[in-house]
């Protein structure tokens, strides 16, 4: 995120998805934000000027959370297909221990009820693709992964079968396991991109 946020905008924005996951977007209002929080609501509006901005503020958290497991997969490495094991596997493991994330993501609803929060998602898919396609030609470049298949088509595949991995746990109400699930995508991967 850009700004510094308070300590309080911090924790509101944290409770914030925490009401999401627990009863989806119409359960987050700023009554049971200040419940959940233990302040009034006229404190929340002290912090935030209301609900859209609050929902704009969290959309951008999520954003900076996400990407930011993106780029600390592709500095743990300097071998491409490591790294985009490690971006498979880490999402895995960073989706499993906030799965909040996930419905906030996942919710179609939601960008078809608040439009304005659909673009921070084409933000995190924009820029998850450019880093993923940035490594696919690095690791053509090296001859690594194949070059007989077009960057772009190969960074749709590896998105693909991510977000399909996590769509599947969304769906299982997250049940199933996501990381096995998704060390066997990868391995799939792997053999279909591999030189």
């Amino acid at each position: 995120m850009n700004e510094q946020l308070s300590s309080r905008q911090m924790e509101i924005l944290i409770f914030t998805v925490k009401l999401i996951e627990n009863g989806g977007i119409s359960n987050v209002t700023i009554k049971n934000l200040a419940k959940q929080t233990n302040v009034t609501e006229g404190a929340i509006y002290k912090h935030f000027s209301g609900k859209n901005e609050i929902l704009i503020k969290t959309m951008e958290m999520v954003r900076a959370d996400v990407m930011d497991v993106f780029f600390k997969a592709n500095e743990s490495a300097d071998q491409p297909m490591q790294i985009l094991k490690n971006i498979f596997i880490r999402q895995a493991a960073f989706f499993e221990k906030n799965p909040a994330y996930v419905i906030i993501i996942l919710s179609e609803a939601l960008y078809k009820e608040l439009g304005f929060l659909s673009e921070t998602i084409r933000l995190i898919m924009s820029d998850s693709r450019s880093i993923i396609k940035e490594i696919i030609k690095k690791g053509q470049r090296k001859l690594q992964i194949r070059s007989d298949i077009e960057s772009g088509q190969l960074t749709f595949v590896f998105m693909s079968a991510l977000r399909n991995c996590i769509n599947q746990w969304y769906l299982s109400d997250f049940e199933t396991d996501i990381r096995s699930k998704c060390d066997l995508t990868w391995k799939t991967i792997f053999q279909l991109i591999k030189m």
